[in-house]
C-alpha cells in the first residue's frame, strides 16, 4: 500500500460456550394428555452474561404440516408453544424450567417433535435442541353393543369412539375384527353364529 498508510492487527476470541443440556418430554402421549417439559441452559463462559436472552419453544409434527399453540391446539401456521424472554443466564451458571403444554388437541396419530431455540437479546442463535414423541390414538371405546344387547342379525354393527385415522381392533370370542376409525367413530360388522359373546376393543 501507499507510505502514508496505517495498518493494525489484534487477535480475538468469540467462544459463546453456550449449551442446551436437555429437553425432556415423555415419549408417547394421546390426544388430551398434557405435555410437561423439563429444561437446562448453561452459560459456559466464566467471564461475560447472557442477559435478556430468550427462549422459545415449537412444538410440531415432523413434516411440518401442523404445530401446537400453547393450549394444545393445532394450525398449519408455525408458531410457538411457549416464549421466555428477559432471561438472564450468568457466567458460569444455569438455568432450568419445568412447565405444561396443552392439554393436546385432535390431532393424527404419528411422530412429533419440541424444539428448543436459546437465542441472544439481539437474535442471534446460542443453541438449538430437539427432541422427538410420539402422539398415539387413544384407546377405542365401545358405544353398541350395550351391555347385554340382543342382535337378530348375525352381522350386527358394532360401534364406537376412537381417534381419526387409527385402526381399531375388536376381539369376539376367539375372532379378531379390524376397522379404521373416521371422524372419530368406527363400525365394525363381524360375521357371528347364534351364541353369546363379549367384546374387547383396543
Amino acid at each position: 500500500g501507499a507510505a502514508n498508510t496505517v495498518k493494525d492487527s489484534q487477535e480475538f476470541t468469540v467462544n459463546t460456550t453456550a449449551t442446551f443440556n436437555t429437553l425432556a418430554v415423555n415419549a408417547t402421549y394421546s390426544v388430551g394428555d398434557t405435555i410437561t417439559v423439563s429444561r437446562t441452559v448453561t452459560n459456559g463462559n466464566t467471564l461475560a452474561d447472557y442477559t435478556n436472552s430468550q427462549v422459545t419453544y415449537e412444538v410440531r409434527k415432523i413434516d411440518l404440516s401442523t404445530y401446537m399453540s400453547s393450549n394444545g391446539t393445532w394450525s398449519g401456521v408455525s408458531g410457538y408453544a411457549r416464549v421466555v424472554s428477559s432471561l438472564d443466564v450468568g457466567a458460569g451458571t444455569s438455568s432450568s424450567e419445568t412447565f405444561s403444554i396443552g392439554p393436546i388437541g385432535a390431532t393424527s396419530p404419528g411422530n412429533y417433535e419440541i424444539v428448543g431455540r436459546w437465542t441472544t437479546s439481539c437474535g442471534a442463535v446460542l443453541q438449538t435442541k430437539t427432541t422427538p414423541f410420539t402422539i398415539g390414538p387413544n384407546a377405542p371405546t365401545i358405544t353398541n353393543p350395550s351391555a347385554s344387547e340382543r342382535f337378530v342379525t348375525g352381522s350386527p354393527a358394532l360401534t364406537g369412539a376412537c381417534t381419526t385415522g387409527s385402526t381399531v381392533d375388536l376381539t369376539i370370542g376367539l375372532g379378531s375384527y379390524s376397522g379404521s376409525c373416521v371422524a372419530g367413530t368406527y363400525s365394525i360388522a363381524p360375521s357371528l353364529v347364534t351364541g353369546s359373546y363379549s367384546v374387547t376393543a383396543t
